[in-house]
């Protein structure tokens, strides 16, 4: 079972492409000496050993999600039926612990708390100085090399503890829509986030210490203590845990018990029905009424903790509308503030009276000298009203010209006529055609 199981892994690995087929045999050797030899080689299988430990460890293939433990059970997790266990993860260990990639717990713990340390990436600062001083060492410059032991102690996969941080950060602001939302316990907040983001693994108290630290003092995303944990704004960096947080994360305990509870009730509730249905279908009606005065009993104990989850929320509402108060006379009073402030910087009412009157007097003074300036450049004219109307009516008549004259246009036909033009006036009086003597030509 457990060959079936190890094997998996591996191929687990090659579908994620860290594994590569022509490089397992390298992989599961003792690649020591490779460290003097060819340092490229031994660079690049630590790094696929790196990649594959953290990888597996994330998505819940070996026995904790954000530490490692290098022992006899990892060996066998990684059994191969082709090349065996791998002969190097102790050079691995000692490899990336040196480098501080992987820390001991107690470092991670103590890193995260340091504020010397700021934003800055501890652990490739640290990675240097400690490298370096390994380099100088005089049993690297005997060409020692690192022994196959396993460290005794439980290394922290910085890279899988930065990444879980990230996703519970965005879960989070996704489930926040009220003050208490952003409150939990220790419990709460594994079975709030377990089953989206580690799902059949739960954290150990370790890796749990190590994800929250980190969230806070790196992230500045919570602020917790042994009890309670509670998200911050997103443009917060700092916060402290309040009395009143405590109590609201005892109260969401107290409600996550009771749903609990009910929960299991119900469960009970169904079970009884299925046992009467039994019963009744082989006519033991002792045993039915048995089953049915429990199923009430429950039913009624049901319908209780149905009524306290209903008081719990609507006490939670109440607080969350408390909060949501607090917030709104806290901005009224910031933007009374503010008001004050511009009004004091515009002198107060008096001096803008004073400043619109001088507009106001700017205005009547500016349209006295435009009245003046229009009355002194404007023409004088004096035009005589029947010369005004003369030219009016000889204008009238010019219309009234170019009108007719666009009617006759209009009625004349462009069309050539069926019937021979007269040539003469004589002949269209008469209304007759010439006889063929008077169109003959005279000698």
């Amino acid at each position: 079972m457990a060959m079936h199981e190890d094997e998996s892994l591996i191929d687990f690995l090659k579908k994620k492409g860290i594994f590569k087929e022509s490089r397992l045999r390298s992989l599961f050797s003792d690649f020591r000496n490779l460290y003097l030899k060819n340092p490229e080689g031994f660079k690049a299988n630590i790094d696929t050993w790196k990649d594959a430990i953290e990888t597996a460890s994330f998505h819940n293939k070996l026995k904790s999600k954000l530490t490692v433990r290098f022992d006899e059970d990892l060996e066998n997790s990684f059994f191969s039926s082709s090349f065996g266990k791998p002969l190097s993860l102790g050079v691995i260990a000692s490899y990336l612990h040196e480098k501080g990639i992987w820390p001991k717990i107690s470092e991670f713990l103590h890193v995260c708390k340091d504020p010397n340390l700021g934003s800055q990436s501890y652990f490739s600062l640290h990675s240097w100085i400690q490298w370096g001083s390994n380099i100088i060492s005089s049993r690297l410059q005997r060409g020692i090399q690192f022994g196959s032991s396993y460290p005794s102690d439980i290394l922290v996969l910085v890279k899988n503890v930065e990444l879980l941080a990230s996703l519970i950060r965005k879960e989070a602001h996704r489930l926040q829509s009220t003050y208490t939302s952003t409150i939990y316990t220790w419990s709460s907040f594994q079975s709030t986030f377990g089953p989206i983001l580690w799902k059949d693994t739960i954290l150990s108290s370790d890796e749990l210490e190590c994800l929250l630290q980190w969230m806070c003092h790196r992230m500045h995303l919570i602020v917790f203590d042994k009890d309670t944990i509670k998200f911050l704004p997103s443009d917060t960096q700092e916060g402290i845990l309040e009395t009143a947080d405590k109590s609201i994360a005892a109260i969401m305990e107290s409600r996550s018990s009771i749903y609990k509870s009910k929960d299991a009730v119900n469960q009970k509730i169904e079970d009884f029905s299925l046992r009467v249905q039994e019963a009744i279908s082989k006519a033991e009606k002792l045993t039915a009424l048995t089953y049915l005065r429990r199923k009430k009993i429950l039913l009624k104990e049901s319908e209780r903790k149905e009524a306290a989850l209903l008081q719990v929320d609507s006490l939670l509402s109440s607080i969350d509308e408390a909060f949501e108060s607090k917030l709104l006379l806290s901005a009224l009073s910031s933007g009374s503030e503010v008001l004050k402030s511009v009004v004091g910087q515009m002198g107060g009412i008096e001096h803008v009276n004073e400043i619109l009157d001088s507009v106001q007097e700017a205005k009547l003074d500016f349209q006295e000298i435009d009245s003046a300036i229009t009355a002194t450049t404007a023409p004088e004219a004096d035009v005589d009203t029947e010369e005004l109307e003369k030219e009016w009516e000889d204008l009238i008549k010019e219309d009234k010209k170019e009108e007719d004259l666009t009617a006759m246009l209009n009625r004349v036909s462009l069309n050539p006529s069926s019937k021979p033009l007269p040539s003469s006036k004589g002949q269209l009086s008469k209304g007759t055609e010439p006889t063929m003597k008077e169109a003959e030509p005279s000698s």
